[in-house]
């Protein structure tokens, strides 16, 4: 009773631990964070590109390639099909090689010798991530002239889009228009080698018909020259007539010689007849033989097949040789035709107003990459402390 009157009578106490309030704590460590790993970042970003950042001027130029050597301009054209697909293809293989042309050090020397390059791109002022020493190998050049072009090409469109950023409208447009010079000499190159390959593989392919046809030709006049024989073919014909011929006379002896044994049975011409039968069909006998190859002496038949051969080979050969003749004849005469061009739609101009860097988009880019990386360990975080 006097420990429950006591506690009516003293105030109540609550029993807190010492130190601070635990809910400052669980706020202040992650302040801490974002402060350093964003706020942080993203105030050193700002300050760069708003203190330090040089402008850069924008020059753009477009193009396309038109055309091809592995075209001949006809839908049906063999020469295209041999050489592989049509021109369409060919321009956008073109596009991509120019694509890889302008992104390499190729590229950089061709403009090199014409334009100070290396100074162009050491007018940065003082800007310490950006700046280019003039001093540095030729291969380190590469990284720098990737950053100031920017190439995009179309697939569907087949049209290119170059975008050179340098420190003043004149370098850049200087740039872009001794690219777009650079790019044309290449096209040119390309087409012509194109061009060369394409005649080169006709004339490889009319070549080689025309040493079967000479072939061909040959083995049929040796031929003719070892049988003696101006054609086989001719031959067995000329035998096939005299078979008629000596088939039709047997045959009109026999009907007179029934027609005497009947009426006149003993007349003289009857042994006559008959003499002249056996004569003629010992004969046509001998023609058979000799045509059909049974005779010992007879080559005719083998003759025959060889000469076939000889003449289907020929035929073959000539048929070949006036392909590639034709083949030949047109590729001649559309190769020049045919060459692709570069063609530049949209020249390079000095730009007027600089539009790089985006200062306000790059800061927000390093803000937002940097609160992600604060968030996900925040999350890690909260993770490792579930029990």
């Amino acid at each position: 009773m006097k420990a429950e009157r006591a506690g009516s009578i003293l105030p109540h106490r609550v029993l807190r631990p010492q130190g601070g309030d635990p809910r400052r704590r669980s706020l202040f460590w992650p302040a801490v964070g974002f402060a350093a790993f964003v706020l942080l970042p993203t105030l050193l970003a700002a300050a760069y590109y708003y203190l330090i950042a040089a402008d850069r001027y924008v020059t753009e130029f477009r193009y396309a390639v038109r055309g091809g050597a592995a075209s001949l301009g006809n839908e049906t054209d063999q020469v295209a099909v041999s050489m592989g697909s049509g021109a369409a293809l060919q321009a956008a293989a073109d596009s991509f090689i120019l694509e890889d042309y302008l992104r390499s050090y190729a590229a950089v020397s061709d403009v090199e010798r014409t334009l100070p390059l290396r100074d162009m791109l050491g007018r940065d002022g003082g800007d310490p991530i950006r700046r280019y020493n003039v001093n540095l190998p030729p291969e380190e050049i590469i990284d720098f002239w990737n950053g100031a072009l920017d190439v995009r090409f179309d697939v569907v469109t087949g049209i290119t889009s170059v975008s050179v950023a340098l420190y003043t409208p004149e370098d850049s447009a200087a740039v872009a228009r001794a690219l777009a010079e650079e790019l044309g000499i290449l096209v040119d190159k390309l087409s012509e080698q194109a061009r060369e390959e394409m005649l080169a593989y006709v004339e490889g392919e009319f070549v080689v018909a025309e040493q079967r046809l000479r072939e061909s030709l040959d083995a049929i006049e040796e031929f003719r020259r070892e049988n003696e024989l101006v054609s086989p073919t001719e031959t067995a014909e000329l035998g096939s007539t005299v078979i008629a011929t000596l088939t039709s006379e047997v045959t009109e002896l026999r009907v007179r010689l029934r027609s005497l044994m009947v009426n006149v049975p003993n007349s003289p011409q009857i042994p006559v007849l008959t003499d002249r039968i056996a004569s003629l069909e010992a004969q046509l006998a001998a023609e058979r033989a000799a045509l059909g190859g049974r005779s010992a002496d007879s080559a005719l038949p083998g003759q025959l097949s060889l000469f076939e051969r000889l003449q289907n080979e020929y035929l073959i050969a000539r048929d070949i040789y006036i392909s590639t003749l034709e083949l030949r004849q047109k590729a001649r005469s559309n190769a020049t035709l045919s060459m692709a061009q570069l063609v530049v739609f949209v020249p390079p101009r000095p730009a007027v107003w600089s539009i790089e860097p985006v200062r306000w988009l790059e800061v927000l880019i390093v803000f937002s990459a940097a609160f992600l990386v604060w968030l996900i360990g925040r999350i890690l975080l909260a993770s490792l402390r579930t029990p």
